[in-house]
């Protein structure tokens, strides 16, 4: 669970509950439909990838490309800070721990923009690391 401490951060904490369970779903397109259409310069760092990539087409083709190669997958997320930047505009900041035929843990931060009732990813960047214990429990 997340906690939120305004109407936005609640907004944006429902956003980041449907992300992961898009992941865990294995429905990489409604995962890529959370990045903002509207803006041509939205980003996606990757820690698979060498490369940042930028705009929609380019997010997307990765995801949908990825969505083949696994067969099981789970998203839970946790340490979920949500901070308003200004009306419309929040940086989140959260651990995910990924399973898939592996298990592996990002940290993650995320700049979302809202359009109209929806809260939309413009930056996206996630940070490998080693995490010991995970109980699963949001500590934020």
């Amino acid at each position: 669970m997340i906690r939120a401490e305004s109407a936005a951060t609640e907004d944006v904490a429902a956003t980041l509950e449907e992300y992961a369970a898009a992941w865990t779903a294995l429905d990489l397109q409604r995962v890529a439909d959370q990045w903002d259409r509207q803006d041509h310069e939205v980003t996606y760092i990757a820690e698979e990838l060498g490369e940042v990539l930028v705009g929609h087409e380019r997010i997307s083709e990765h995801l949908l490309r990825t969505e083949h190669r696994i067969t099981t997958s789970r998203a839970s997320l946790r340490d979920v800070h949500v901070r308003e930047l200004e009306p419309g505009l929040v940086l989140a900041t959260f651990i995910c721990r990924w399973d898939f035929e592996w298990v592996a843990y990002s940290r993650v931060s995320a700049v979302l923009r809202r359009r109209g009732t929806r809260w939309l990813f413009a930056h996206y960047m996630e940070a490998p690391f080693h995490m010991e214990d995970w109980d699963g429990q949001n500590r934020t």
